[in-house]
């Protein structure tokens, strides 16, 4: 979000300055303040590129390795209306063992095993059970002996119930 918010803020500080240039009856060429129409055009496109950060829709960026899922939501592939499909997750995520603050949406393409995860999982969380989910890199090839090292894997998605904590002995 962060990012987002510096973009908009140096698009309209950029507009301004430019602006306020050309409303002064500047002796520029013509050129020179054809090009500043130019650069404000084109922070016109970042500023909308910029909102898009803030507009809370889902992201498109890979999931953590683990996560708590708080709730799913499946928009199935509709050739007739040129709809691709999603899978919705809104999650927490976990990392050692400790939960993050925030939660965020994420949209994952659509496959029909992900989608049957994502329905049993809204059931389960429905019933008042906790889900966890895990991106978990599928296993190598046999082919090349570089295959284990290789970082762009297919990754497959496993959610789960949330087992029982383990309380001490007292």
């Amino acid at each position: 979000m962060t990012g987002a918010i510096i973009g908009i803020t140096v698009a309209y500080v950029a507009l301004a300055v430019l602006l306020l240039n050309l409303n002064f009856h500047s002796r520029w060429p013509a050129w020179i303040k054809g090009a500043a129409v130019a650069v404000v055009t084109v922070f016109y496109f970042v500023t909308y590129w910029a909102l898009q950060g803030l507009l809370g829709w889902p992201t498109g960026d890979g999931t953590p390795r683990e996560f708590i899922v708080l709730s799913a939501h499946v928009e199935e592939p509709d050739d007739k209306l040129g709809v691709k499909g999603g899978v919705y997750l809104w999650i927490l995520a976990r990392e050692d063992s400790r939960v993050g603050d925030t939660p965020r949406a994420y949209r994952l393409p659509y496959s029909k095993e992900l989608h049957a995860q994502a329905s049993r999982a809204a059931k389960q969380i429905n019933r008042g059970i906790a889900q966890i989910g895990k991106m978990e890199t599928a296993a190598p090839s046999a082919s090349g002996v570089l295959a284990p090292w290789i970082e762009d894997r297919p990754q497959n998605l496993i959610i789960y119930d949330l087992p029982a904590p383990e309380l001490p002995d007292k």
